[in-house]
């Protein structure tokens, strides 16, 4: 790499000197400006290093003279300022392409020079890319002098014509025209070197090398004041198949059955800079107004009934209804707001035409602006296609769509869809607080309780491979249970599954409350058949043995009447004591079955009798309090409340370990309470067995009133039981009709 150096300071020359001459590189020493410039002109040096005082002073224009147009690449000039007297952005706003500041060494200078030997081979690869790009390309660049005598001509000619671009120096541009088109090339020659900075356009018709004739489309640019080029630059262009592909292009538009229309604007405008949409929308309705119809294709006739002269005569406003311009002029406008810079993408839009007949029908029209080589516009470039069958299916459709929405969304079904991975993008109505908008989006999974979800899973993906329907049962996080279909749909490339969800939460509470009511029958048959055993066993063991000894003894005092009439005496007299508590025995078990003062005297007798009872060991003190007017009440009810004190003791004498308790009963006139209290251990309510009858006994009496039941305990402080019930007053009873009392006497 040749150097060249420009450097006052002796010190700083010698050091670059040294340095450069030592890697190898070929260095030349220049002493002045004038000195520099030519020394660069004669012998091309690649780099340039120049002290910073001295671009400063010369300014821009010594790196102007250094390096000749089209030498960007091909020369690095390097100002030295290791003193740091001139600003940096001063030096590279001059031309130069680096700046080594700072204190000046060996492996500074090295560095730099390095980088700036790494962008020269750069601009080198770049240029032969150049080259090689104008070399195989189809486009043949071709230099003159003002006279249009051939200075150069572009590898690429060989490729286009046959011509050795070496046989066509020194020749006229003009012998290569055919002779009929030779005016028409020398007139494009005269206009491009009269106008200095335009180019000029025409299609001239050239032989080839063996003899064809070619269409080509001539660009030519004066660039005679260039020192790099210094002559005329003509662009040439084969366009001869376009032509033919041209002819081809319109036999198709000719015979589509979609309708192609050309407008045209009677002057190019440019396109507005980031307009706001009113000027969008005054520029879209300006370009619309005055487009004039250029082109459209004869199946114009078929889609509207106008012949193409017709159509082409009519203005847009016309051939549309004004409900569509409108809808046009919005969509272009807001395409046109929002368009990217550089991009020009068509408009697709379903309008409404009017026909000849004075019909209307829908039209599907894509449509973009037509643009010159600078961005304006100059015109517009329309496909229609009459869309009037399929809009009438899409309504047809959208109606369908619409009943059977309507139908969904009003169905006592909860229905939604789910695509593959579970989540929700359809449901016909909300749950519970949620909205339908705000199940979209989330997975189904996640409203149901942690149960359910690996049923409800399997199911799941059971429908999806199989595409047969499931069937379950689920209950969600709000409590609710649901009998759920999952139907595959197979309707897209995603697979989705609609799932039909029927609420039974009411159906399966009442089968809970049916199976509770089945358990409870169950226990009380239990008990019942308990309580008649225990009865039979006291009868048996009691009762029975009590009148079995009676009748033994008067057996024995029948045999000894005769001859030992003292000891059959003392045999009536046994006899006589085992029927005294025979007695007792029944009287007790008729009372444990149906007591006797419950039915003769009611209710709160019964509880005065059935405390006395309890209290009667001395084991328990229990305080009997009365609120409300003494009455008789419906013999069911007395019963029912009899039986609750009676559990409520029992448990209390078994399990409560309390020396007292208290029995409250209150009469009003719309309900009986009754509260029962002690102050014993106390237990967990809540860890109660379903199997223990007595207080679940307690609870189905009072619901089968209609009341309602209270089991209150805390653990060392007491329990409380409180049962209320709506008042039942006894029906009225004629004194015959009265049933036979147990006489307390008999």
């Amino acid at each position: 790499m040749r150097i060249l150096v420009l450097d006052f300071h002796k010190r700083r020359r010698q050091l670059l000197e040294s340095v450069l001459a030592g890697q190898g590189y070929d260095v030349t020493v220049v002493g002045s400006v004038p000195e520099l410039i030519a020394e660069r002109r004669l012998k091309g040096h690649q780099l340039v290093f120049v002290a910073a005082e001295t671009v400063h002073h010369e300014g821009l224009p010594l790196s102007q003279q250094l390096r000749r147009p089209g030498e960007e690449g091909r020369c690095v000039i390097l100002a030295l300022d290791d003193e740091g007297i001139t600003d940096v952005h001063d030096l590279l706003a001059a031309g130069v392409d680096d700046v080594l500041a700072g204190p000046l060494d060996s492996s500074a200078i090295l560095l730099r020079t390095s980088i700036a030997e790494h962008r020269l081979r750069r601009g080198l690869r770049r240029e032969r890319w150049f080259e090689t790009l104008v070399a195989l390309g189809t486009t043949v660049y071709t230099v003159t002098d003002a006279r249009g005598i051939v200075v150069y001509t572009s590898p690429s000619l060989t490729n286009v014509s046959g011509f050795d671009p070496a046989t066509l120096i020194g020749r006229s541009f003009i012998d290569l025209v055919v002779p009929d088109a030779r005016e028409t090339a020398r007139r494009l020659l005269a206009e491009a070197v009269s106008r200095p900075g335009e180019t000029q356009r025409a299609r001239l018709r050239c032989r080839n090398e063996d003899g064809a004739e070619g269409i080509f489309e001539a660009s030519v640019r004066n660039c005679l004041d260039d020192s790099l080029i210094g002559g005329l630059i003509i662009t040439s262009t084969d366009v001869t198949k376009l032509r033919e592909s041209e002819e081809r292009y319109r036999l198709i538009a000719e015979n589509v059955s979609d309708v192609i229309w050309t407008r045209q604007l009677p002057e190019p405008i440019e396109m507005v800079e980031s307009p706001d949409y009113d000027a969008a929308e005054r520029f879209a309705r300006w370009v619309l107004d005055n487009l004039k119809g250029s082109y459209v294709s004869p199946s114009v006739a078929r889609l509207l009934g106008y012949s193409v002269a017709e159509a082409l005569s009519l203005p847009l406003q016309q051939v549309v209804t004004e409900r569509s311009y409108r809808a046009l002029l919005r969509s272009i406008a807001t395409a046109l707001l929002h368009r990217e810079e550089g991009r020009r993408d068509a408009v697709t839009q379903e309008l409404e035409y009017r026909t000849k007949s004075g019909g209307t029908c829908w039209v599907e029209i894509t449509g973009s602006f037509l643009w010159d080589e600078r961005g304006r516009v100059i015109g517009s470039l329309t496909v229609a296609r009459d869309v009037s069958q399929r809009k009438l299916v899409e309504e047809a459709l959208l109606n369908s769509e619409h009943r059977l929405r309507r139908l969904i969304e009003n169905m006592p079904d909860f229905v939604i869809r789910v695509n593959e991975n579970a989540e929700i993008d359809y449901v016909n109505r909300g749950i519970k607080d949620l909205e339908a908008s705000e199940l979209i989006g989330r997975c189904g999974f996640g409203f149901l309780t942690e149960e359910c979800r690996p049923a409800c899973r399997h199911a799941f993906r059971t429908a999806l491979e199989t595409g047969e329907v499931q069937y379950l049962e689920a209950q969600d996080v709000f409590g609710f249970w649901w009998s759920c279909r999952l139907v595959p749909l197979k309707e897209t490339t995603v697979a989705h599954v609609m799932i039909i969800c029927t609420d039974m939460t009411e159906h399966r509470q009442a089968r809970e409350a049916v199976r509770k009511e089945q358990d409870l029958l169950r226990q009380m048959i239990e008990l019942q058949e308990r309580d008649r055993k225990v009865l039979a066993f006291e009868l048996h063991d009691g009762f029975a043995q009590q009148l079995t000894g009676a009748m033994m003894s008067l057996e024995v005092a029948a045999r000894l009447t005769a001859c030992r009439p003292e000891e059959a005496k003392t045999s009536l007299s046994e006899a006589a004591r085992l029927l005294r508590e025979s007695i007792e025995e029944s009287r007790r078990l008729v009372s444990g079955l149906c007591p006797p003062v419950l039915d003769q005297f009611g209710i709160v007798p019964a509880l005065e009798h059935l405390v006395s009872l309890n209290h009667s060991d001395g084991q328990l003190e229990i305080e009997f309090v009365l609120r409300g007017r003494i009455r008789r009440l419906a013999a069911p009810l007395e019963n029912a409340i009899f039986r609750v004190v009676q559990e409520s003791l029992t448990n209390i004498r078994r399990h409560s370990r309390s020396c007292k308790a208290l029995v409250e009963l209150r009469l009003a006139d719309e309900e009986v309470c009754v509260e029962v209290r002690d102050w014993g251990v106390g237990f967990q309510p809540d860890g109660v067995r379903e199997t223990c009858f007595g207080l679940r006994g307690i609870r189905e009496r009072a619901r089968l009133f209609g009341g309602r039941a209270e089991i209150l305990s805390t653990p060392l402080e007491g329990t409380t039981v409180r049962v209320s019930l709506p008042m039942i007053e006894p029906p009225p009873r004629d004194e015959e009709q009265l049933e036979p009392r147990w006489n307390a006497g008999s």
